[in-house]
């Protein structure tokens, strides 16, 4: 039987951010086994994962998606290059985060709210 290892979202957060100061993009596949819904799928995880670590180092609890495109593509080229809102936006909604028109610097654009993002990776 399997040991399933299990980290929350923030933790996931905190891996990324290790990794990637290792010079290591994402989540480690063994990282991918966290206390996340068992409906979301591996590149759904990293990608939730993903945004919080971005959102996190913006200074809002907010992001458009077209900055979120932007700022994934530059934090890992590999997985997200050439992503624009649209391609954002997509993946988000087929995880299940509801995308929204969101308020960064007096500017609403669409968007999503850190906490949508983190709601959805803890929901059971």
């Amino acid at each position: 039987m399997r040991k399933t290892r299990h980290i929350s979202p923030d933790a996931a957060a905190r891996r990324t951010a290790e990794r990637f100061a290792a010079g290591l993009p994402g989540l480690a596949p063994a990282d991918l086994d966290m206390d996340m819904p068992a409906d979301l799928t591996p590149d759904q995880r990293q990608l939730l994962a993903d945004v919080i670590y971005v959102i996190d180092k913006s200074p809002e609890d907010r992001i458009h998606l077209d900055q979120l495109g932007t700022d994934l593509a530059a934090y890992d080229p590999v997985r997200y290059r050439d992503w624009t809102r649209d391609e954002a936006g997509e993946a988000l909604r087929s995880a299940g985060v509801r995308t929204t028109t969101v308020r960064v610097a007096g500017i609403g654009r669409k968007g999503v709210y850190r906490q949508d993002v983190a709601d959805r990776a803890a929901t059971p």
